[in-house]
């Protein structure tokens, strides 16, 4: 057990005591930042009932902890933890942050204050509505308005909340029932997030009522998408909000955002674009074309803390309009006096964390430029990664990436022995060859245990799924600005090595 020298400290002084513990965990931490060499672990994750016995049983005692205690405890959630920073963390759509992300953090944990209203938190306020405003700029909101939220998912919710009072607003005040309203309709990809469904349910509309359009590669049919309008009219219902996806969890594809948004306008519904993924594109000169047509849209959010590695979780969402906002409002006098710059008078909630801090210090730290940096960079990486693939004998791509997402199978030997790449593909998406069983059941088979072996030893973590028809694959989002070709190389060596031994056995 390590000891602390905090054990002499009072606890009655605490600003001794705070110097005491960031001096005590400043080396702990930055050992965590710095442990990224390819050749170690990215985490040591114990099952849950091996971890709870490592951490005592979590136990909260009637008396409290010493700092020794203390510190032994901090230092235990640093070595079970997976490292994010490590370059080879590439199981999800966020990575490592940087240490302007973590001095961000820091203030914010200071401060300890609620960004609801403007006189508790007018640094921060103001910081918010800066970075709210340049975003405005970017997607070519003229007259733009906006907030932070924790998460897409909470963004996409104010979006349909926002958008259902704006559109149908006896709603708000007499509720579905009562305001004879006739049942509400959303539509969204096929490939779109499950946050579309969690708003659908929460808000009681209805899971039934959320309209699956089908998306070959990815991407939302747009012909489909108006018949099905047309459908939900005739049968007297009232379609209201269409979901378009920038960059898809999945694929990493991107909707037709200028064609969709017509669609949207001629029949009186509101447009919204969850780019909690792909939306940091917009600072790119480089690959912007992807996103068209936000200047025609109602709404969009985007995550800064994915691609651009601000601390999670932030996510802003704007609005074509800042007053539409006002919709969500309830005019709680007795706490909002502040009008535009009581910001939490347009959520859905009230307690908000200083988030504005940690997105404008990033912001201003890295400049526009340096965002763009980062965004340019995980394309040229999943660039690199799909010519490796390709180039791979025993590796097969599931289709070309649009964006950072790579997403391929090992092929096994035994297969390849009998089919080329190219009809192993068309076989998968054909329901009707009777060779296409044998082969899903071969390449997961290989997916579920490659990923098991990689989740043993955890050298990288990476993560698979599945989609539409297709057998497991995996998926790995290059959102990391610390990998490099060097990496890439390491992770495709390890997956077909992996793959050999299972032949093996």
């Amino acid at each position: 057990m390590l000891k602390s020298k905090c054990d002499s400290v009072s606890m009655n002084d605490e600003t001794e005591q705070l110097n005491c513990w960031l001096d005590t965990m400043k080396s702990m931490i930055c050992n965590k930042f710095s442990s990224t060499a390819p050749l170690l672990k990215v985490g040591n994750v114990p099952s849950p009932e091996e971890l709870m016995e490592k951490l005592g049983g979590l136990n909260l005692d009637d008396n409290g902890s010493t700092p020794t205690e203390m510190v032994n405890m901090m230092k235990m959630i640093l070595d079970y933890s997976p490292n994010t920073q490590h370059p080879l963390f590439l199981d999800k759509l966020y990575a490592s942050t940087s240490p302007i992300g973590i001095m961000a953090e820091l203030i914010i944990a200071t401060l300890n204050t609620n960004a609801h209203v403007y006189n508790v938190s007018p640094v921060v306020t103001l910081m918010e509505k800066r970075c709210i405003d340049e975003m405005c700029k970017f997607v070519g909101f003229v007259d733009g308005g906006g907030f932070l939220n924790p998460g897409g998912s909470q963004s996409i919710l104010t979006a349909m909340v926002t958008a259902r009072n704006y559109l149908l607003k006896s709603i708000k005040h007499k509720g579905m029932v009562l305001s004879e309203s006739k049942p509400l309709i959303v539509f969204t990809s096929a490939h779109g997030h499950y946050s579309i469904d969690k708003g659908a349910m929460v808000m009681g509309i209805g899971l039934d009522q959320v309209i699956k359009i089908k998306a070959p590669e990815g991407k939302m049919d747009p012909e489909e998408l108006e018949e099905k309008i047309k459908k939900s009219l005739q049968d007297g219902h009232q379609p209201f909000f269409v979901n378009c996806t920038a960059g898809t969890t999945v694929l990493g594809a991107f909707d037709n955002i200028n064609e969709i948004s017509k669609i949207c306008a001629k029949y009186g519904l509101w447009c919204h674009v969850d780019a909690s993924w792909g939306g940091p594109v917009i600072f790119s000169k480089r690959y912007k074309h992807l996103i068209n047509g936000l200047a025609n849209v109602q709404s969009i959010n985007i995550n800064p803390h994915k691609l651009l590695g601000v601390p999670i979780q932030c996510s802003v969402l704007l609005t074509y309009n800042k007053t539409i906002l006002s919709e969500n409002s309830l005019n709680a006098q007795y706490l909002f006096h502040g009008g535009e710059y009581d910001i939490g008078d347009f959520t859905l909630g009230c307690g908000r964390r200083a988030d504005g801090i940690k997105l404008y210090l990033c912001w201003m730290y890295f400049g526009t430029n340096g965002f763009a940096a980062k965004v340019e960079h995980a394309f040229e990486i999943a660039q690199y990664m799909t010519m490796k693939v390709k180039n791979t004998v025993n590796l097969l791509m599931v289709q070309d990436p649009s964006f950072v997402n790579t997403c391929f199978w090992y092929l096994p030997s035994d297969i390849l022995k009998n089919y080329t790449k190219e009809q192993i593909r068309d076989i998968l998406n054909d329901n009707q060859n009777s060779d296409r069983e044998h082969l899903f059941k071969r390449l997961e088979f290989y997916t579920s245990n490659i990923h098991k072996e990689l989740q043993s030893n955890l050298t990288i973590m990476i993560d698979y799924a599945p989609i539409d028809r297709l057998p497991k694959f995996f998926r790995i989002p290059f959102v990391s600005f610390k990998v490099t070709n060097t990496h890439v190389d390491f992770i495709v060596n390890e997956i077909v090595k992996i793959g050999m031994k299972i032949e093996e056995r």
